[in-house]
């Protein structure tokens, strides 16, 4: 595929820009035992990932659990979550060198991500410093998270682009029908949280295997 026309990328953050799998689970594992909760797989927590973070606790709960519990266990999990964000999570290949590469090329670049608002703004100050993002949102509170295509919409404003223009990188299900419901170009990723399947089956119109081979279609 070409994309040299192109305008913007939009990027997911967990499995597709940077690894959290490791730290996410130790966060979940740390507020399951201060609730009494049995622990939670590495390969449990990575289904997991791509969902608000209350979604993401309550799939980590017993069934059952209330709406109460559920605010409980995310009065664990945030503060400790951000205190404890970068000791595992490391970016994957290639991914601070896209970024740059897509900006020095004038190409607009963001971030669109469940991730909540702070935490997501630290870690990519940290993880890609000097690369100046054109937005970086993550759970604000106020914007509907993915799938819902509102802050696609809100991007293309911001932006100054189409829908045609942008193609979105993610490594789930619930990025792939956040794009498709934009009419953005949906881009999986093999190395992220869900499988190729499973991407395709929610609407990526490509998948690859690492950035070097998403930058040679621009």
């Amino acid at each position: 595929m070409d994309f040299s026309a192109k305008k913007a990328v939009l990027f997911d953050l967990d499995g597709t820009l940077i690894d959290t799998l490791a730290d996410i689970t130790a966060s979940v594992n740390h507020t399951m035992e201060c609730l009494g909760y049995p622990q939670c797989t590495l390969e449990q927590v990575r289904s997991y990932i791509g969902n608000p973070a209350p979604m993401l606790l309550r799939s980590a709960m017993p069934q059952g659990a209330s709406d109460d519990d559920v605010q409980k266990a995310l009065s664990i999990h945030i503060p400790f979550y951000e205190a404890h964000s970068m000791e595992q999570t490391a970016c994957f290949p290639g991914a601070q060198e896209f970024c740059r590469y897509l900006h020095e090329r004038g190409v607009k670049i963001g971030l669109i991500t469940n991730k909540v608002q702070p935490t997501s703004e630290v870690m990519m100050s940290h993880y890609f410093s000097g690369i100046p993002f054109d937005l970086i949102w993550g759970n604000d509170g106020k914007r509907k998270t993915k799938p819902d295509p509102e802050s696609g919409a809100l991007a293309c404003v911001t932006l100054g682009v189409k829908p045609s223009d942008v193609l979105f990188v993610g490594d789930g299900d619930t990025d792939m029908a956040f794009a498709a419901k934009c009419g953005f170009t949906a881009c999986g990723v093999s190395w992220g949280y869900r499988s190729p399947d499973v991407l395709r089956e929610y609407g990526a119109d490509l998948i690859v295997d690492s950035f070097a081979e998403l930058q040679a279609m621009f």
